[in-house]
């Protein structure tokens, strides 16, 4: 049996595992995917000097919040993952 094989039949066996894994990476990746985008747009910036916010700061403190919010909700789930 090759290693491809016992990888594949490990997935085929575990997949519920393994999609809902899968789900939480690629939910945390869209999120900041967003965010990110968001923060790059020219009618945010518009929006910013319109209220005379420093937005630079602003996404930056939203950023640093995203981001321990992905990393703790990828490690909740690793935590998960691994206790099955």
């Amino acid at each position: 049996m090759t290693l491809f094989k016992i990888a594949f039949t490990n997935v085929r066996k575990n997949f519920g595992q393994f999609s809902m894994y899968l789900g939480s990476l690629i939910l945390s990746v869209l999120i900041y995917f967003t965010f990110v985008s968001l923060a790059y747009n020219k009618s945010i910036g518009t929006i910013f000097k319109k209220w005379e916010l420093g937005a630079q700061g602003v996404f930056l403190a939203a950023s640093i919040v995203i981001i321990l919010f992905v990393a703790f909700f990828v490690f909740l789930f690793e935590q998960l993952f691994y206790a099955k």
